[in-house]
């Protein structure tokens, strides 16, 4: 079995702070993909497109549970 997993690192200015954890938006992300310890993909995301691809990622996930739960 392998491990695949994604480090959001934000970056620039804090556009909103949000206490409570790691909700607090900056003004861009470098994401990096992350299989088996080494990098498979990485990428630099401004604040909308960050939010686009987390909410494409809920999306995926939620669909992913409900064919699993059947």
């Amino acid at each position: 079995m392998y491990k695949k997993n994604i480090l959001a690192i934000p970056q620039g200015d804090m556009i909103n702070y949000i206490h409570g954890g790691y909700l607090s938006e900056f003004e861009e992300y470098i994401l990096i993909k992350v299989n088996n310890g080494k990098i498979i993909e990485q990428g630099k995301y401004n604040l909308e497109n960050y939010k686009n691809k987390k909410y494409q990622a809920l999306k995926d996930f939620m669909v992913l549970l409900s064919v699993t739960n059947l």
